[in-house]
């Protein structure tokens, strides 16, 4: 009679801890003999078809058998087991997920100098170094090299935005209207009984002893630019905008066609068009063209791409790079 192998001490559907028993287990007499199993022809053709996509690509054939065989212990295919087959697998798996990463790292490298060579390579340098303390683009990984690629492609994008828009053409005075000659009579004799009138009264006050007292007081309210937008980010940077730029309420009377919209990478774009007659002074270079300051997505900064724009907006020859960022908030 043989031995019991295992007792079930509960009922069927609520079976615990502890109510079975199992006699005699041995963990060696469960071990599976495919694992010596050679290799099968299926399994090489598999093998040789994964070993032919990589040497497509690029890959040694030589050098991928020999990884693989030193990595499994084996010297030739028909050594290979079912096991060692599932084993070369992965690794011929991670070589050409390992070659993708580099394809897609030297891509990106490719991109990244072709947009900011040469007028951006100090940027970039400076960038690379700030963020990840090299200027070797090949020392970053992909998801570095990717952030260096967004950073100036965003910031191109703008300025090809800004490019793209039209220059309006100047404003045409409208033609004023004259007074024939035959209806000026009435006026002149108008206009001089109203000098007559002002003769008197400055005599009066002159007789007076009060002409030293009085004052012409001219009280003009300053100029505050404004504009009414859908866009919550520029509404809300409007303020903003005002204390940082002294030039914007100053010569806002001058702007004209001041519009917003917003740009296909999320930046906010407020433009307005400086007019030929502006009091704004010549050596700013800024009359008659079209000005544009750019919000970023959240609304915490602003850049102004053109030297003359940034001269009008700060009431200064001299301002700071293209790329600097005025910060709003």
């Amino acid at each position: 009679m043989s031995k019991e192998k295992q007792t079930v001490n509960g009922d069927v559907g609520n079976v615990v801890s502890g109510d079975v028993t199992i006699h005699n287990y041995s963990a060696e007499a469960s071990s599976p003999a495919a694992a010596q199993q050679p290799i099968s022809s299926l399994q090489k053709r598999d093998l040789h078809r994964l070993m032919d996509e990589l040497v497509d690509a690029g890959e040694s054939k030589r050098e991928l058998w020999l990884m693989i065989h030193t990595k499994l212990n084996t010297t030739t295919v028909n050594e290979m087991t079912a096991a060692d087959y599932h084993n070369a697998v992965v690794i011929l798996q991670e070589q050409a997920s390992r070659r993708k990463y580099l394809k897609d790292c030297n891509t990106l490298i490719s991109k990244i100098i072709t947009i900011t060579e040469p007028a951006y390579r100090v940027d970039r340098d400076r960038y690379c170094l700030k963020h990840f303390g090299t200027t070797l683009l090949k020392g970053l990984d992909k998801e570095q090299l990717q952030g260096v690629f967004g950073h100036f492609d965003e910031l191109l994008s703008i300025s090809d935005d800004n490019k793209a828009l039209s220059q309006p053409r100047d404003a045409v005075a409208e033609p004023v209207e004259s007074v024939p000659t035959r209806n000026r009579k009435p006026y002149v004799i108008l206009g001089g009984a109203l000098v007559l009138v002002a003769i008197v009264i400055a005599g009066m006050m002159v007789y007076t002893g009060k002409w030293g007292e009085a004052k012409a007081v001219s009280s003009p309210e300053a100029s505050v630019f404004n504009i009414k937008t859908s866009d919550k980010i520029i509404e809300a940077s409007v303020p903003a905008l005002r204390g940082m730029f002294p030039g914007l309420n100053k010569y806002s009377d001058d702007f004209y066609s001041v519009s917003t919209y917003k740009q296909k990478s999320g930046w906010h774009t407020l433009k307005f068009t400086v007019s030929p007659q502006s009091s704004v002074p010549e050596s700013y270079g800024v009359r008659g063209k079209t000005c544009y300051i750019n919000i970023n997505p959240d609304g915490s900064y602003a850049r102004v791409l053109t030297a003359p724009c940034r001269s009008l907006l700060l009431d200064q020859q001299s301002t700071p790079g293209g790329k600097y960022r005025f910060i709003l908030k």
